[in-house]
């Protein structure tokens, strides 16, 4: 892992340009050096939101530069950036440089809601707290690998490097996923004391997909996308698909398992099983269940055709579970519109769609032009927002020019 040498918080002064506000220990940057590297420190509007890593004299700079945006600021922004210094032990450092990115992103959204919340930046009165608290990181990183520090009688940041993180690649979580917890992350809130982290997490129900827990918990869906990848890493929280009777899903190969692991079948069925029932079920019946489960068969007709085994059962569950421990897999659907010859360009679609209007047709012209075979339904509906799968995929089923191709 890099050596840290120390942690700053730099801005953009709309009288000075680009400096370093708080630095610790003092010095760490020199003037010279900072003038070398300032535009990768507060860089093109682009890059902010962005992990940025430098290397330049023979240190690593690596933040997160961060754009917020206002009327109460001058010039409408406040442009701030939270990074530390590194001191890596050989040239090709990416892997001892990524142990510190959850920390610095950590940090920065803690500052940006606290902005949010208490103007706790642009008030000199507050900010001078700023030096303080990364004194204070500074020393526990150092010497514990962790820190938790008081920003104000309601704040607590707590920070924690973890090696481990090193090796795991940041997973791809999108909007229209469903983060499922493995655990009680009310502990987890309890001992990290994350401001977006503290405000999700009771909206994490294993239903709700992250773009309606981002808006339930009042947060920006890219926090809430960050906070939730974070998670993931840690292995708090694992990502299905959006649930919907309609859904297509089939037996994995690792469908076996219920078989072979004593362990999973119990958790299994502890799981899926209603105890107010007090129904038992066999291995084979639980292996029969979940290996019925096939490409062409919506869940909705699954159900129907086993009333009887499923009594007692928790059918959003026995999904739910099957998808956490790959034993099942969502058959997912891409709607595709295939226009008529010429019919290509925007003025076309929107003729077409009063067409479409007068024959009964749903879909508008800004679906249509969404359905290229790439986007699934899901994806499909968090972008519209005006409509839920079933619906969607009712109103492609009834267009003469669309299909759903599932894979």
């Amino acid at each position: 892992m890099a050596e840290l040498e120390g942690i700053y918080f730099a801005e953009f002064d709309n009288t000075m340009g680009p400096k370093v506000t708080y630095e610790a220990p003092e010095g760490l940057i020199n003037p010279e050096v900072f003038d070398a590297i300032s535009e990768c420190i507060i860089p093109k509007p682009w890059l902010f939101g962005r992990m940025m890593s430098t290397y330049a004299f023979g240190k690593t700079y690596l933040g997160m530069p961060v754009n917020l945006e206002g009327a109460q600021y001058e010039r409408n922004r406040m442009l701030f950036n939270v990074g530390v210094v590194l001191h890596p032990s050989r040239r090709n450092h990416s892997s001892e440089v990524a142990v510190y990115e959850p920390v610095i992103r950590k940090i920065a959204q803690t500052l940006e809601a606290l902005e949010a919340e208490t103007c706790f930046l642009s008030d000199e009165s507050m900010k001078v707290k700023l030096g303080d608290v990364l004194e204070k990181v500074l020393t526990g990183l150092r010497k514990h690998s962790k820190a938790v520090v008081p920003i104000d009688e309601a704040n607590i940041l707590h920070l924690v490097l973890n090696p481990r993180q090193t090796s795991q690649p940041v997973p791809n979580v999108r909007e229209h996923d469903v983060p499922v917890p493995l655990c009680d992350l009310r502990r987890h809130v309890a001992s990290e004391k994350d401001l977006v982290l503290r405000r999700i997490y009771p909206c994490i129900d294993g239903v709700r997909f992250i773009k309606q827990v981002a808006e339930m918990a009042d947060v920006d869906t890219e926090l809430a996308i960050e906070c939730v990848a974070g998670l993931v890493c840690l292995d708090l929280v694992r990502l299905v698909d959006i649930f919907q009777y309609s859904n297509i899903y089939a037996a994995t190969k690792d469908v076996r398992r219920i078989a072979s692991d004593p362990a999973l079948r119990d958790k299994c069925l502890a799981t899926i099983l209603d105890p107010a029932v007090r129904k038992t079920m066999t291995t084979n019946e639980l292996f029969s269940l979940y290996a019925a489960l096939r490409p062409g068969l919506r869940y909705e007709d699954f159900c129907l055709t086993r009333e009887s085994k499923l009594i007692g059962v928790h059918r959003h569950r026995l999904i739910t579970f099957g998808l956490v421990n790959g034993l099942i897999r969502r058959v997912l659907p891409y709607p595709l519109h295939l226009p008529l010859p010429g019919e290509s360009n925007i003025s076309q679609l929107i003729a077409q769609e009063k067409m479409d209007a007068q024959a009964g047709n749903q879909l508008k012209t800004f679906e249509l032009s969404l359905m290229d075979g790439k986007k699934s339904l899901d994806e499909l509906c968090c972008i519209v927002r005006e409509r839920g799968p079933a619906e969607l995929a009712e109103a492609i089923a009834a267009h003469q020019r669309c299909i759903l191709v599932y894979k």
